[in-house]
């Protein structure tokens, strides 16, 4: 029976009470650990604290690293950057390493297979899979969100900032780089140096073209990862101050979950 065809009290019970939220949160653990016994493992699920699993992406200039980082402190849930997943693995020097920092350092897009298991696997660290995890930067296309569909890994909330091309150059172009160690000191609202972002046309510079290839590059895929995760979709106005885009993010994730 749909939602439509129930009593309107029964309807707004279930909203309410996030009765929909629930039973969505039962499948996909049903799913993810496709346990022996389910019925016993959903009676024990139940009993447990929710955990948050968030999915914050944006076009560059955004700022979804630093809301990313600021809901991960704020609900104590584990971040993840994506970039530094690659990093990580790119340090180590591994084949999977060696694929990354080339495509990287190319511009090309990143292999979807490789970023995706490697994601996958930092998800599923105890730490994370514990505590929950606030994934920044990640799936930023298609194929790349089907990946991590596949292997269980779905989201309480995908929250996609949405910014305006000027408003994403301004804020590029006013970012501050420390020269010696490299490290990025971000003016309010700045987003990361694209190095340190999942951006596929990754460049190493802060000119207009730039700018506008990685924007443009997402908000190509932006509809595509829109229709992969819309039960779970919150837009969100990116243009505006890091505390205004903070605190409605903190709303939306208040109202929609009975514990996090």
């Amino acid at each position: 029976m749909s939602t439509g065809e129930l009593p309107e009290d029964v309807v707004a019970y279930m909203e309410e009470k996030h009765v929909k939220v629930i039973l969505e949160e039962a499948f996909h653990d049903i799913l993810t650990e496709l346990p022996e016994k389910p019925l016993e493992f959903l009676l024990k699920a139940f009993e447990k604290k929710t955990t948050l699993r968030l999915m914050v992406v944006g076009a560059t200039g955004s700022g979804k690293q630093r809301q990313s980082s600021l809901l991960a402190e704020k609900y104590g849930a584990v971040l993840i950057n994506a970039i530094d997943v690659f990093k990580s693995e790119i340090a180590k020097g591994t084949e999977e390493g060696k694929i990354l920092e080339s495509k990287l350092r190319e511009g090309n897009e990143i292999p979807s297979g490789i970023a995706a298991n490697l994601i996958i696997e930092r998800v599923r660290e105890g730490e994370a899979a514990n505590k929950g995890w606030v994934l920044s930067g990640f799936p930023q296309t298609r194929s790349q969100a089907l990946r991590l569909q596949e292997a269980g890994i779905s989201p309480r909330l995908f929250i996609l900032i949405d910014v305006p091309s000027e408003v994403a150059v301004k804020r590029c172009t006013e970012r501050q780089s420390d020269t010696t160690t490299h490290d990025n000191h971000q003016i309010e609202d700045a987003p990361a140096s694209p190095v340190m972002e999942v951006d596929p046309m990754n460049g190493s510079d802060n000119s207009l073209e730039s700018i506008m290839r990685r924007w443009n590059f997402f908000e190509a895929r932006k509809d595509e990862l829109i229709e992969c995760y819309k039960p779970f979709l919150v837009r969100i106005d990116g243009s505006r101050s890091t505390e205004t885009v903070f605190n409605e993010i903190c709303e939306q994730v208040d109202s929609r979950f009975v514990s996090v």
